[in-house]
């Protein structure tokens, strides 16, 4: 039979009003927070389990968060709903984990807020009005929307990948990226152009239908039949690293003596291949943490001024390059 709050408050001597505001998270009361510590420890070992329904009619607030994310079979996207699951766990949340490939992008789920990974869809009819607390990750939005978000600065990261690859002393530098992705939002690219010009270099590009590793392998060794093989890649993320490294195997090229690659995002998988990935590591556990606090406030102070931060990647060199 479950354990209710009667129960638990029974064991404690308490009212039941009183330790249904505790696990509730109510504030309208005063409790001393010894107090607050006996419920939250007498609840745990009798393995109470909140009913969300009802903790939601009394508080006004599900304690249920939106983490949306492009593509849900991305390593990088479960690598950053892993994290921030674990991180908004402390706080006694939950995070729903919705993947926005297409279709209807409406949340069916009520929620407090919204965490959104590289993905700008906003709830609502209005982009410029959410209708629940959003906060943006990865990417930057439109200046006009004024929202909150951590960036990743990606230009900085293509600008570290770019320039150690020419200090290698590599003169073919080609850039791995997607082919249906925005001029104005691929800093990755903007920035790979922009050093090869300064280096005086040629741009190769190699865009590849979607981010799978099976578009990178297809993608080069279809490029190396037409035009030869760079003596580098820069990938835009470690999925086509993955691919492009099977293909510059079966094309008897030995990386990175003959061919150095660079991915970006440092995935786990990356460390595990043959030979370890270098990458452009993504600063995953601080854009969580700013992100749950940013939407922790934006939660509590709706008016508050925008809240805004850029953190830069940095430059893991393994095997590859």
């Amino acid at each position: 039979m479950a354990v209710t709050i009667r129960d638990v408050a029974q064991s404690l001597n308490l009212s039941h009003t009183t330790v249904s505001r505790v696990l509730n998270g109510s504030q309208s009361i005063s409790v001393p927070e010894i107090t607050r510590e006996r419920v939250r420890a007498a609840a745990q070992q009798m393995g109470y389990i909140p009913n969300r329904a009802a903790r939601a009619l009394v508080t006004g607030q599900t304690h249920l968060v939106a983490l949306q994310a492009y593509r849900l079979s991305s390593p990088y996207a479960w690598m950053v709903s892993e994290k921030m699951q674990e991180i908004v766990a402390q706080d006694g949340y939950e995070v729903l984990v919705r993947e926005f490939g297409g279709g209807d992008l409406t949340l069916q789920a009520s929620v407090d807020g919204i965490l959104a990974l590289d993905t700008l869809h906003l709830p609502g009819n209005s982009v410029l009005s959410p209708s629940v607390p959003y906060v943006l990750m990865g990417r930057t939005p439109p200046h006009a929307l004024r929202l909150d978000y951590v960036g990743i600065d990606r230009a900085y990261g293509a600008r570290l990948a770019v320039e150690h690859l020419i200090r290698m002393g590599r003169r073919r530098i080609a850039h791995v990226t997607s082919a249906d992705i925005h001029r104005g939002e691929d800093r990755r690219g903007q920035t790979y152009r922009a050093v090869m010009r300064e280096a005086g270099l040629a741009v190769e590009l190699l865009p590849v239908p979607s981010d799978l590793r099976r578009h990178g392998y297809e993608t080069l060794l279809a490029y190396a039949a037409e035009n030869g093989i760079p003596d580098a890649l820069f990938c835009r993320n470690d999925e086509l690293a993955t691919g492009c490294l099977r293909a510059l195997k079966e094309l008897g090229r030995q990386v990175p003596g003959d061919t150095a690659v660079i991915g970006c995002d440092g995935i786990e998988e990356g460390e595990y291949l043959s030979p370890p990935l270098s990458t452009i590591l993504s600063p995953v556990e601080e854009m969580c943490h700013q992100a749950w606090q940013f939407l922790r406030r934006r939660m509590k102070e709706p008016d508050a001024p925008v809240q805004e931060i850029m953190l830069r990647p940095s430059l893991l060199l393994r095997q590859s390059a």
